[in-house]
């Protein structure tokens, strides 16, 4: 291999790597009100979702062994990387009566 066809090569990896880096994006889910706002959210693989709790009491974002964020404190968030393509409903283990899905795509 030349020297220049390395070089292209090196450089089209990188482009490649450092755009799918790029397509990764962060979404908001708030829990306000005793609910999961909002209630479906649609992500891509490799996206980050962060939920954050703005009640005064306790919750959870739990799905089995899907997700499990343990106890969300008032005013404290937790962050997931959205993995396996996928139909994800979940729960508050506090407040069963609070449901959300979470779409992977």
């Amino acid at each position: 291999m030349s020297r220049s066809t390395g070089r292209a090569f090196a450089l089209a990896a990188a482009l490649v790597l450092s755009s799918s880096l790029a397509a990764a994006k962060d979404h908001h889910v708030s829990i306000e009100g005793m609910k999961f706002v909002p209630e479906t959210l649609e992500v891509a693989a490799g996206d980050t979702v962060t939920w954050t709790n703005r009640d005064f009491v306790p919750h959870t974002v739990s799905a089995g062994k899907a997700l499990e964020s343990g106890t969300i404190e008032a005013n404290r968030s937790w962050k997931y990387v959205a993995k396996a393509k996928g139909r994800t409903e979940y729960v508050c283990r506090f407040h069963p009566g609070m449901r959300a899905t979470l779409v992977v795509k």
